[in-house]
């Protein structure tokens, strides 16, 4: 028997979840032409492998940022498939595409936590599905207790860029310390548009003694440039 491909729902003789056709349609993120520490798209003066002007004059907390997509059809879709549509298969899908397009990295792989409201009324969180398959795929330990969000936040997608970074600020708190003290952590989301929460969060970790964050994450929202094709 052959594979049903996620994105056409053609059987397949390959093994991934997609077939060659639908893999070469996909909008692969490329850190060849991203920024090292945000992973938006680089203007086209810069060179390959560079830091956006942006992160120069205000690093973020975390020390790198990568994606497997950029948040465009059909990966948007997939991702509301999956948050809204309860349909973890597109948790597989993504997590798949993250552990082997971005490759190993870290010791602990740590999802960013939902409130326990939002976790109750969604019945799960889709960050931590996606991080379950990095996890596996990249054979390191995951924790899904060690950071929680402390308080209720407004959902991200409604907000601004500055009410995005008031909306989390303070919203993580590292439960126990020696979870992640002395860790290389690798925090996973879904989608990353500002940065504000995973920055809220890696700050959290670093806090509670965390050696270095980087950050992975399934879809990028920047588009790429005309010019980059």
């Amino acid at each position: 028997m052959g594979t049903v491909c996620i994105g056409c729902e053609r059987v397949h003789g390959g093994e991934t979840m997609w077939c060659s056709q639908c893999a070469a349609a996909l909008p692969w993120w490329s850190a060849a032409r991203a920024c090292l520490r945000c992973a938006e798209p680089l203007a086209a003066t810069d060179e390959e492998g560079a830091i956006c002007e942006r992160c120069l004059v205000q690093p973020p907390p975390f020390a790198s940022a990568a994606a497997a997509f950029w948040y465009r059809p059909p990966i948007d879709q997939w991702v509301l498939r999956l948050k809204f549509g309860h349909q973890l298969t597109y948790a597989a899908a993504l997590g798949t595409a993250i552990a082997q397009q971005v490759g190993a990295r870290g010791d602990l792989v740590i999802p960013i936590p939902l409130s326990a409201e939002r976790q109750r009324q969604r019945g799960f969180n889709q960050a931590a599905e996606i991080a379950r398959h990095v996890a596996g795929y990249w054979q390191l330990p995951l924790s899904r207790r060690a950071l929680v969000r402390t308080k209720s936040t407004a959902m991200q997608a409604r907000l601004s860029a500055v009410s995005r970074q008031q909306n989390v600020a303070h919203a993580f708190r590292v439960v126990e310390r020696r979870l992640v003290a002395a860790r290389h952590v690798v925090l996973i989301d879904d989608v990353m548009t500002t940065g504000a929460t995973l920055a809220a969060a890696a700050h959290a970790l670093l806090a509670a003694g965390a050696v270095r964050v980087d950050v992975v994450v399934a879809a990028r929202t920047a588009a790429v440039p005309a010019n980059q094709g």
